[in-house]
């Protein structure tokens, strides 16, 4: 088989042999071309070529409408030359949410026939003790629940008392994505079994600006015929925000490029910032827990000042808005 296309028109060339120990073989070849129309209007002509006897055997054109929210139409002619054959047909997709439902109607100088056709598939969602119809095939497949939920206790393990999180939106390299309404989970179907798929997480998705997903990136190998569950916790920080002053001739003055550093009660950094122009500065993403936020003493060394103020002592509270904390001060004057 070889099938491409050039410019807006695609072609498929597919190409049959039969070998038998009696007979010649058999070798065949079908053309079929896929030129659009208008945008919803898609004309497929269709010719079969016979080596054997190097001549044509049969071709067929058809016309196909597609119909936005219900489907499509089509009507197609074909005949067969050696057995001086010809067939009209009509008929019609619907694209229902649980199925996709078909009707055709042939007609040809033998006979008429009316064939009826219906697809779908079921899909259990065990965790939810939910069924899901869509009209598409999907056994054998698998899909991923991407469930997101508030990690207040900073374990990654979510207990019952933590609550969902709402808002996050993802990007994954295959399947298709849906939203259940009244949910916070994200269901993705139609992914191939044993076979890895890479989830990245839009850190902006959240409308709250405390909340932030720390592995934005997840490599999640599917199963066949089941919904993986995937728990993303979220973090819920905090917001540091304060001044530095320095004193100049006894005018109290903002200043700017001095390094702030927040430590744990164990000494260990967990977040710096430097102070603007006016000597405010702002430290976004502390999970709950007691702090000490600073002045880089080295820094204050190369600059010949020290700090008035010592180390401050802070507790960020857990809380599903996040935490704020403001107005910290710090005083510095020249040695």
């Amino acid at each position: 088989m070889l099938s491409g296309a050039v410019k807006r028109i695609n072609y498929n060339i597919s190409s049959y042999s039969v070998f038998a120990e009696s007979n010649k073989p058999y070798i065949y070849s079908n053309l079929s071309l896929g030129i659009p129309i208008t945008r919803q209007i898609v004309f497929t002509p269709q010719v079969q070529y016979e080596y054997t006897q190097n001549k044509i055997i049969s071709y067929k054109g058809n016309v196909e409408k597609s119909i936005k929210g219900f489907g499509s139409i089509n009507a197609y002619y074909e005949e067969n030359i050696p057995s001086d054959v010809r067939f009209v047909g009509l008929g019609c997709r619907m694209d229902l949410s649980f199925a996709q439902v078909g009707l055709l109607a042939i007609a040809s100088n033998l006979v008429t026939t009316i064939n009826e056709n219906a697809n779908g598939s079921f899909i259990f969602d065990k965790n939810k003790r939910k069924l899901y119809p869509t009209n598409r095939t999907s056994v054998g497949k698998g899909g991923l629940t991407i469930a997101p939920f508030l990690d207040l206790n900073s374990n990654g393990i979510k207990d019952e008392t933590e609550p969902k999180a709402e808002g996050l939106k993802l990007t994954i390299n295959g399947g298709r994505m849906e939203y259940p309404q009244g949910d916070t989970i994200i269901q993705i179907f139609d992914l191939e079994p044993y076979t890895s798929y890479f989830v990245k997480v839009q850190p902006s998705s959240f409308d709250n600006i405390s909340w932030s997903v720390k592995n934005k990136s997840l490599k999640v190998i599917v199963d066949p015929n089941n919904l993986k569950v995937i728990e993303i916790p979220v973090a819920v920080s905090a917001e540091l925000s304060g001044s530095v002053f320095k004193m100049n001739d006894e005018v109290l003055k903002g200043i700017g490029k001095i390094v702030v550093q927040v430590y744990t009660n164990n000494d260990s950094l967990v977040a710096k910032t430097l102070s603007e122009a006016d000597g405010f500065f702002y430290i976004l993403g502390l999970l709950p827990g007691e702090y000490k936020v600073q002045i880089d003493p080295i820094q204050l060394k190369k600059l010949n000042l020290e700090s008035q103020t010592p180390a401050l002592k802070i507790v960020v509270k857990n809380s599903v808005e996040g935490d704020v904390i403001s107005g910290l001060e710090f005083m510095l004057k020249e040695k």
